[in-house]
């Protein structure tokens, strides 16, 4: 670790390293004006409707009650931790009578989760709090057993949506289960999100007109076609078709679950679930907006001095030395990148700058395909990340770039019980860059997962 250490040249591309000639800055001005103006011009039914409430998740939650292990199929070898966490559940305004869409009264429901596998199988059971004649009220599961939980009695379930990854399907069923047909589903693999649009022809659920609250059941589990409720079982040990981790037959089948304030996915294992409670009184709490530049401040006044420093740092001419010894070495080279892409900030024209910048991601590429180890690739992600982060997306496209690399960090710091507060800041940074790149509904994944570290979650 510390051999890499000396390498890493991160403080040398911190975010305010890049000073960009101005041509540069105007060029990003005149992108950042227009995507204003195209944005004034979409409107929002196009995007579903105005956003009422936006419910959050921890991410790294997805074990159950904490003891849950996925089977042991090969299919789930790959991004095994990021399958199946519930990230965000958003609601809606109801739509009515767009002349653009195919389907004139719907309402939208988003739900996204921090890496798509195509095995997910999402339930989604509701209720309105004001019933009426067509009320069919249920507190048991649909099938029975299929989750295998329990709901409060205080708040029994009117409807369920099942969303099947596997088949690319959403089905909507009422409190007798009886299925009220298939409804659209969009599934964002560039997001992470699956979309149900609920046509407003169900009389049932024209309740939401009336800006009627509801209470809301979401939770995920693994897909299983020959299982109850398409619910893979759990076992004490797992095996190549089923979960492992069980505590006992009562056991819930779900490997994350929207949990409400005051319950924790501990107290899965008593069986009774509390709801997410879409009460406009609540609705300000819910939506509140975070103040980014606030959450840097707390970070470096709480992180600790671990941190990658230049007096460690190899100057541009002993690293061009070493590369002569070893030059397939993907740190030198990630850090050489680093170096020469600050050189770029410092150009006396455009066009120079670009070129250094340009020679930088060569370097990257380079260092890229010759990664040995997890240091090197976490040098790669720091350095490149702190050079995608200040560059113009308009002119370079790298803000993506400069998310996953931070992301990547992130994640080695929490996976490395190394610094918890350098990793909300890389979390913070990878939050920076989706939103650069118009991904910032991607990026609030990891800008929530910032706050709890910074709340102590």
């Amino acid at each position: 670790m510390k051999k890499m250490l000396k390498f890493a040249l991160v403080i040398l591309v911190s975010i305010s390293f890049l000073f960009i000639p101005s041509a540069f800055v105007f060029q990003d001005y005149l992108h950042g004006a227009m995507h204003k103006i195209l944005k004034l011009r979409i409107k929002s039914s196009f995007l579903g409707g105005e956003l009422q409430y936006t419910f959050r998740d921890n991410l790294g939650d997805n074990r159950g009650s904490g003891s849950l292990s996925l089977p042991l199929n090969p299919v789930f070898t790959d991004s095994k931790d990021n399958f199946f966490d519930l990230t965000t559940f958003s609601i809606h305004s109801p739509q009515l009578d767009e002349d653009w869409s195919s389907n004139d009264y719907y309402w939208q429901l988003t739900y996204g989760v921090k890496e798509i596998s195509g095995l997910e199988v999402i339930s989604h059971y509701w209720g309105f709090t004001e019933h009426d004649s067509t009320s069919v009220l249920s507190d048991n599961t649909f099938p029975e057993r299929a989750e295998n939980i329990r709901f409060s009695k205080d708040y029994p379930w009117e409807f369920k949506i099942v969303i099947n990854g596997y088949l690319k399907v959403a089905t909507l069923y009422n409190g007798n289960g009886v299925s009220l047909g298939d409804v659209p589903l969009l599934i964002d693999d560039e997001t992470n999100r699956f979309i149900v649009r609920l046509p407003l022809k169900y009389n049932e659920i024209r309740r939401v007109l009336k800006n009627s609250d509801s209470y809301h059941y979401v939770m995920v589990g693994v897909y299983n076609s020959m299982a109850i409720g398409y619910y893979n079982p759990v076992s004490l040990k797992r095996s190549i078709y089923n979960g492992g981790g069980a505590k006992s037959s009562k056991t819930p089948r779900i490997y994350d679950y929207f949990a409400p304030k005051g319950f924790s996915l501990e107290d899965l294992e008593k069986g009774e679930l509390q709801p997410l409670l879409a009460f406009s009184e609540f609705r300000e709490d819910i939506n509140k907006k975070v103040d980014v530049e606030s959450m840097y401040k707390i970070i470096a006044n709480r992180r600790n001095e671990y941190s990658i420093n230049s007096g460690n740092s190899l100057t541009k001419e002993e690293i061009e030395v070493k590369l002569i010894q070893e030059p397939n070495n993907s740190q030198l080279l990630s850090s050489l990148g680093a170096i020469i892409a600050k050189e770029g900030g410092s150009a006396e024209n455009v066009s120079e700058a670009m070129e250094r910048v340009y020679k930088a991601y060569e370097l990257f590429d380079f260092a890229e395909k010759n990664i040995l180890n997890n240091e090197d690739r976490l040098t790669l992600a720091l350095n490149r990340g702190y050079v995608s982060m200040p560059v113009p997306e308009s002119v370079f496209k790298k803000a993506k770039i400069g998310g996953d690399d931070f992301v990547y960090a992130a994640e080695y710091y929490m996976n490395s019980n190394l610094d918890l507060y350098t990793a909300a800041e890389y979390y913070l940074n990878a939050y920076t860059c989706y939103k650069e790149a118009l991904m910032e509904t991607l990026g609030e994944n990891y800008l929530y997962m910032a706050i709890a570290i910074i709340e102590g979650e």
